[in-house]
Parts: C-alpha cells; sequence; structure tokens
C-alpha cells in the first residue's frame, strides 16, 4: 500500500499558526504531547528514583509477589516446556517452586512444587496475605484439582475442583482476600459470570457466597482485594472499564463505577486498602469509590516499560524489564537539577518499533541519574483522515525553533533538514573521546546513511537487502544490472521468470525503487535522473508481473508462498529472489540453490554490489538543543544495543555473529539428533545443513557489501506511482513517464531545499 508524505515546505502562514496557541489535544497514548512553549528543557523534577537489583538465580522467573508483615516478599517461579523423553517422544512439562526474598533482598528456595518429571501442570497461583497460596493442578486427560499450600510451601488441602464448581462452569480467574478466603470467577457460556467464596482454612472447603454477576461480561472479570472488602474489575469493549465493590457476608455488589483513567494493563492492590490503575504508559492512584485517579508516575520515570508487579508497604515499586530482571525502586524527593532530553515520536501507538524505543528510554532512565529521557507524543495531532498531522507539525515546530531535543525522522526528509543545519552532525560525537571504535561495528552502514561524508541519523535497528540467485547464472556478477537480466534469460530458455510471480506489479515497483533511490535521486546535488534509461527498466520488469500477486491454490508449487519461489529457483524456472538477509533466508535456500547460491545484488546500473541496507526509525538530535552530550549518550545506547533489535539486526558485529553462532549450535543438536528436517517449516534438507556454514559467510559477505540505502523518499513514491498508472493501462510509453517524474520529482525536491 502507497504511503504518501505530506510535502513539509511550509508557508510563513502555517508556521504562525502552528507555533503559536492552538488549543492543545489530549494524548491518545497516555503520553504527554508537544507545547506549545516549546518541549526542550532542563529540570529540576520533584523526585529521582534510587534502584535495588533484585539478584535471582538463573532460571528463576518472579511472579505473582505477595509482600509478608515482616517485609519480606513471597513469590512463585514457574515455567512450562517441552521435554524429550528417552524413547524419542515429547511431554509438555511444568517446573514450579515458592519463593522468600528478605527485606535485605536474599532469594531462598521453600519449596519444589513440580520439577518436570511428572506432567502435572500447575496454574493459575494466588497468594495468601501469610505468604500461603492456592493454585489448580491437572494432568492430561485427568481431573483438574485446586490445592492449597502452607506458607512453607507444604500442601494442606487437595480437592477436586468439581466439588467447588458444578458442572457447565469454567473456571475463572482467583484471588485470596485479605481474610485468606479463596474467591473464584466462574462462566457460564450465553449466562452471566458468578462470583464464588470459599473459606479453605479447614479440611474441606466451605462456601461463603454464591453471586450472580448480572450484565458483567462472561469472561475476564478480574477481582481486587481490599483491606477490607473485595472489588471486581472488567472492561466492556463498548463502555470502558469499570470497579464495584462486593459484599461478601451480604452477597451483594455495588453499584458499578466507571473508571476514568487508562488501565488498560489492569488494577493492582496496594497498602492501606489503595488500588492501582495500570495504563500503558502511566501508574495512577484509583479511588474505587469515584473511578477518579491520580497520576503517580510514567512508567518510564522509574525506568520500566511495564507496570510495577507490586507495591510495598514502604512505598517502593517492584518492577521489572519484562523479562527476569527485576528492581526495588524508590522515590526520593530531590532538589538537584536533573537534565530532561525530549525525544518527539510521531509513531508511538500505531508502531510498535517505536514501542521498543520506549523500552530503550526506561533503561537509559535507569541507568541515568542525572539525566532523564522524556517522550513528546506527536501523534496526538493525528486523525483517522491524517494519520500523518503529527509528523507535519513536528516539523513546523521544528522551522518554528520550538524544537525537541532527539526527534524521530521516520517520514522525513533527512537531507532537507540537515541542508537547513536543522539535525547536529553526528560523526564528530561516534569519532570523538565518549564515541564508539567503529571496528566493533558494520560501519559500511552508517557511512551508507552519510550525505557528503556526514551523518545526521542513527536507526533503531537495520535490515540487509539482497537479490538471491543460483551461481550457474549469477557467478562474476559484482553488481548485476537489468541488461545482464535479460541477457542471462536469452542464454538460458528454461528461465521463465525474472521474479517470481508472488509479487506483484506495485510491490516490484516499489521495491525496485527503493533499492535504487540513490542512482535516481541524489539529496547532496538536489538533482535526481529518471531518463537515463535506469527507471524505463524498471517499468518494463514492473509490467511484466501480475497486477495482483499469485498466491494459495493457484501458484503452480504449492499452497506456501515462500516454498514456491524456493521450488521455482531449485527447477531454474526463476532467476531473482529478493529478500532480507536473515538467517531464515540462509538456511533454506541451499536447498533450493545448492552450494552455487550466490547474494549477487537487486538489479540496477550493474554498478556496486546492489546490496542495501534499510535504515528502521531513525533517530537524529535537533541542533537546537542545550544537551547535545546527554542526547549522544541516549543515541550511543540505540547503536550499541548488544540485541537483536525489532525485526532487524543491531550495527554491532557481535550480534550477528553469536545469532548465527547459536544457530548453529543448534543445527550441530540436530544433527546428532537425526532430526528429520525435511518436515521442518524451512523444508530443510540434510544437504542444505551441509552447506549451511558456508551459506552463513556469504550472508555476513553480503552484510559487508551493503553500500547504499534501501528506501526511496515516501512522496517521491507517490509521485511515481500516480505517474505510472497509464503507463500500465497501455495509456502512455515509458519514456513519456520517465520525463513526467523526472519534472515532478525535480520539483518536488527544489520545494524541500
Amino acid at each position: 500500500m502507497r504511503k504518501t508524505i505530506r510535502i513539509f515546505a511550509l508557508g510563513l502562514a502555517l508556521l504562525l499558526l502552528t507555533a503559536c496557541g492552538a488549543a492543545q489535544p489530549p494524548s491518545v497514548s497516555g503520553l504527554p504531547g508537544p507545547g506549545t512553549e516549546g518541549v526542550s528543557a532542563s529540570a529540576a523534577p520533584e523526585a529521582r528514583y534510587v534502584y535495588e537489583e533484585v539478584e535471582l538465580p538463573e532460571d528463576i522467573i518472579m511472579s505473582h509477589a505477595v509482600e509478608l508483615a515482616d517485609g519480606s516478599l513471597r513469590f512463585i517461579s514457574s515455567y512450562s516446556y517441552v521435554r524429550e523423553n528417552e524413547d524419542g517422544s515429547t511431554a509438555f512439562v511444568s517446573q514450579s517452586s515458592l519463593w522468600s526474598l528478605s527485606a535485605s533482598g536474599e532469594a531462598e528456595q521453600l519449596a519444589v512444587l513440580s520439577d518436570g518429571t511428572s506432567e502435572e501442570r500447575f496454574s493459575g497461583f494466588v497468594l495468601a496475605p501469610d505468604g500461603g497460596f492456592f493454585c489448580s493442578m491437572y494432568q492430561p486427560d485427568a481431573e483438574e484439582y485446586l490445592l492449597r499450600f502452607g506458607p512453607d510451601g507444604s500442601e494442606a488441602g487437595r480437592w477436586p475442583m468439581s466439588s467447588l464448581i458444578p458442572a457447565g462452569e469454567y473456571r475463572g480467574l482467583m484471588a485470596v482476600d485479605s481474610a485468606g478466603r479463596l474467591c473464584v470467577c466462574t462462566s457460564v457460556p450465553e449466562q452471566d459470570p458468578r462470583l464464588r467464596v470459599f473459606d479453605c482454612s479447614g479440611s474441606e472447603p466451605v462456601g461463603v457466597c454464591d453471586i450472580q454477576l448480572e450484565g458483567l461480561p462472561a469472561y475476564g472479570v478480574n477481582i481486587v482485594p481490599l483491606s477490607d472488602a473485595l472489588a471486581l474489575y472488567w472492561t466492556d469493549d463498548q463502555d470502558g472499564s469499570f470497579i464495584s465493590r462486593v459484599d461478601v457476608e451480604g452477597g451483594a455488589v455495588g453499584e458499578a463505577v466507571s473508571i476514568s483513567v487508562d488501565c488498560s494493563w489492569g488494577v493492582l492492590p496496594a497498602p492501606d486498602g489503595r488500588l492501582l490503575a495500570c495504563g500503558n504508559f502511566s501508574l495512577w492512584e484509583l479511588d474505587p469509590n469515584t473511578g477518579t485517579g491520580e497520576k503517580l508516575a510514567d512508567y518510564i520515570d522509574y525506568g520500566s516499560s511495564y507496570p510495577p508487579e507490586l507495591m510495598l508497604s514502604d512505598g517502593r515499586l517492584l518492577v521489572s524489564d519484562g523479562g527476569r530482571n527485576f528492581w526495588l525502586v524508590t522515590k526520593v524527593e530531590s532538589t538537584e537539577p536533573i537534565t530532561v532530553i525530549t525525544l518527539a515520536l510521531t509513531g508511538i501507538g500505531q508502531d510498535m518499533n517505536a514501542m521498543y524505543l520506549y523500552g530503550l528510554a526506561a533503561d537509559f532512565n535507569r541507568r541515568n541519574a542525572d539525566a532523564r529521557v522524556e517522550l513528546v507524543d506527536y501523534t496526538v495531532y493525528n486523525t483517522a483522515e491524517d494519520g500523518l498531522a503529527g509528523t507535519v507539525r513536528l516539523a513546523a515546530d521544528m522551522f518554528a525553533g520550538s524544537c525537541p531535543d532527539i526527534v524521530m525522522l521516520e517520514g522525513i526528509s533527512v537531507a532537507s533538514w540537515a541542508k537547513r543545519g536543522m539535525l547536529l552532525e553526528l560523526n564528530a560525537f561516534i569519532d570523538g573521546a565518549d564515541g564508539v571504535d567503529r571496528s566493533t561495528l558494520f560501519d559500511n552502514w552508517l557511512r551508507a546513511s552519510e550525505l557528503g561524508g556526514e551523518l545526521y541519523s542513527i536507526p533503531m535497528s537495520w535490515k540487509v537487502w539482497a537479490a538471491a540467485a543460483a551461481a550457474a547464472y549469477a557467478e562474476g556478477y559484482e553488481g548485476i544490472s537489468y541488461a545482464d537480466v535479460e541477457e542471462i534469460m536469452a542464454a538460458n530458455p528454461a528461465i521463465e521468470y525474472a521474479v517470481g510471480l508472488n509479487t506483484s506489479r506495485q510491490t516490484y515497483l516499489e521495491t525496485a525503487l527503493n533499492f535504487n533511490a540513490s542512482a535516481l535521486m541524489d539529496w547532496e546535488a538536489g538533482t535526481c535522473d529518471f531518463t537515463s534509461g535506469l527507471f524505463e527498466a524498471i517499468l518494463a520488469q514492473a509490467a511484466k508481473q501480475p497486477v495482483e500477486a499469485v498466491t494459495g491454490e493457484s501458484t503452480p508449487y504449492g499452497y506456501e508462498w515462500d516454498y514456491n519461489e524456493q521450488q521455482m529457483l531449485a527447477s531454474g524456472r526463476q532467476l531473482l529472489y529478493t529478500s532480507t538477509v536473515n538467517l531464515y533466508v540462509m538456511r533454506t535456500f541451499p536447498d533450493a540453490l545448492g552450494e552455487g547460491f550466490v547474494f549477487c545484488g537487486f538489479p540496477g546500473t550493474g554498478e556496486g554490489r546492489g546490496i542495501a541496507v534499510e535504515p528502521i526509525l531513525p533517530l537524529g538530535i535537533s541542533a537546537a538543543t542545550e544537551h547535545p552530550d546527554e542526547c549522544w549518550s541516549f543515541l550511543k545506547t540505540v547503536l550499541t544495543k548488544d540485541s537483536m533489535t525489532l525485526d532487524g539486526y543491531s550495527p554491532l558485529r557481535s550480534v550477528a555473529d553469536r545469532e548465527i553462532a547459536t544457530y548453529l549450535k543448534n543445527l550441530a543438536g540436530w544433527r546428532e539428533n537425526g532430526y528429520d528436517l525435511t518436515a521442518d517449516m524451512g523444508k530443510i534438507t540434510q544437504r542444505g545443513l551441509e552447506l549451511y556454514d558456508s551459506v552463513t559467510a556469504k550472508g555476513l559477505a553480503a552484510f559487508e557489501a551493503a553500500e547504499v540505502i534501501y528506501g526511496m523518499d515516501a512522496e517521491a513514491l507517490g509521485i511515481i506511482a500516480d505517474a505510472a498508472a497509464p503507463y500500465f493501462a497501455g495509456e502512455k510509453s515509458a519514456p513519456d513517464v520517465a520525463a513526467e517524474v523526472q519534472s515532478r520529482v525535480a520539483t518536488y525536491m527544489a520545494e524541500q531545499g
């Protein structure tokens, strides 16, 4: 689908309009929107956050934590996995254990509930105020049981779930109230759900109440224990979220109160009978009587992307990074100034990549005591009719001098902004005293992003794009031109298609333009070249592709589109396969193309390798920032993130090396165990495995060879798509279309400065 970017050649009137006092819209994300006075500032916030790392043994996962009277924590560690049995069969098993975490942060295992040797499966853990807990247990093809454990982890009761919940009802969420009673929501198809409360302190559970929850959703009713009562929390898809008190002894549910603050992540109990509403980005103290709330913090303030696991009685928060790392966070009042770095977002709420950025900002805040990143959400200006209004507003703010410190540059002409002096040059930081050793990076990716030897953006991650072909056809081509493609096909009549039929006309056109963007548009010089023959060659090949991609049953070689292309390549009927260079490609194509498999580059002028690198979510530093060093400190963490990022790669060589080494190790294990990989999703055969080592080497060589940026300006893409339509309809010649595109794109580039 073509995306059109509005031209940022804004007139004076627009600049005045957007820079002055238009009403501030509410933030749809829960993050602050841009202010009208400018957003870059140094501040002396009301508080800092102090972190105590919770050190847990390896393979221990903290969940369902509860605070005891002595200030210690109890928590469950539970995870499931597929176990391989000696006879070659497999079983789905779980490992569960009860742990204590002392007030000083020492973890101690109290009991092992399941060690993975049986097929007993534990779920539905809920901890009681005394450190005991309930859970359910079942085995395949066996009855589900309710289990009660004491504070020391010893089993104190076991009852068939059928003895508690009548036939036809299904157990939902469970909780334990302040009196230690078990509360269970049950559902009945096409009926109102029920709340059942049991006193399990004796040898047999005793029913305390059975309440029909009239008008509540059949599934997803949450139970929230209060210090003196019980509350129910639920969400209606149309009307929002609600909370209601429950009189357990009286067997009645109070009036439903509409919740006015964001609680997308749910509601948590807090000390002194308080409640916490956990929104997408912020934590609120919730009044269950009115549904109103007072904001306590943005998650990013305390260095996380997630709601807290627990609030302790002393006000500390137990937070995590979404994985195995946990911290106890204390809010400390302070008068010491903190440098606040504002980062303008244009894609959060609609782009998961931006959510990853949010996580990096949270991590930065946790690691830096004297600087903090704050996100400013420009998508508050977006509408259903104009999804790019926020980006336009950001451009207007930048032109008017109301600048964030760091800017998300997705959909923005970096060259235009750099020419206007709106962005800082970044090579000076990379090569400076607090820089990065370029030998640790795929530095060619950064060099490909340069404008006249200067770098203005650092992406969150990268993709490497290339075309693959059999060596019998493409060996010796350092780069491949459209003339080369025609020559190869003429010499090999068995080749029916240059590109697979799964690639539609529009997809091919955009892909070819993205590969050849630097040859067609020179932003440094402010010129374009659509009349020298390359563009016409692209049009000619695009015209050979189907209007709609050929998929499903209509494919000549099966149902799976990707595998179909591999079969076409293996049979010699297709010349090129275009893809990102990743492990999936490198593990599957030896089967199709054999030992001579090569990354030959995508057709173009034939100059260079034709291998391109695509920056994902580029970030730049505003030239107007008062905190360039702090901004660089954040971008440095982005540049050197030691993990796979988003759906692409970090530029760190170690990341690619480690991922490939891990995969090769797994492949070795599969070989040793004699697995039949032919039936695997990737259609890997033993021959493919034997070739994998050499193929991965070629993949890394492609990483090294990437020398141009994949991606054409979105506005230019829109211009070309509009102009090309008459050619595909047979109404205009390729030279006429090329001349029109040349004129329109040249005008557009001139407008960009």
